[in-house]
């Protein structure tokens, strides 16, 4: 089975915070942790662990950004919501992601951390 698990960002402690997430109605997203506790986070950082790891062994969560041996560039994890699927986005493609082996990737940053990086891929 699929495990589920969300990351997002606080700015008060300046950190990824992992777990399960909490959207409240009054708009406030929160990470739950194993142990019970809540850390708020900023809710255009959440992302959701797509169940693979790169070549490193690190999880590969949506907002990464990969550089892979099959194909060009940088391509950004993101959901494709008029397809139902997750992608692989780079500057000229979308590759299905479920059709891809993370081990054939690294993570070499986000779309939060790494803006610039991020904005070479649509420009």
């Amino acid at each position: 089975m699929r495990e589920i698990e969300f990351r997002g960002w606080n700015k008060k402690t300046a950190k990824w915070h992992h777990g399960n997430l909490l959207r409240y109605a009054n708009g406030i997203n929160t990470i739950l942790h194993p142990r019970g506790s809540e850390t708020g986070v900023e809710p255009e950082t959440v992302g959701q662990y797509v169940g693979f790891t790169d070549r490193n062994g690190r999880r590969i969560y949506e907002g990464d950004l990969l550089r892979g041996d099959t194909f060009d560039g940088l391509a950004r994890v993101m959901w494709f919501t008029l397809r139902g699927k997750l992608v692989l986005r780079g500057r000229d493609f979308n590759k299905d992601l479920w059709a891809y082996d993370g081990k054939m990737a690294e993570i070499v940053g986000n779309v939060h951390d790494n803006l610039d990086m991020a904005r070479g891929l649509y420009e």
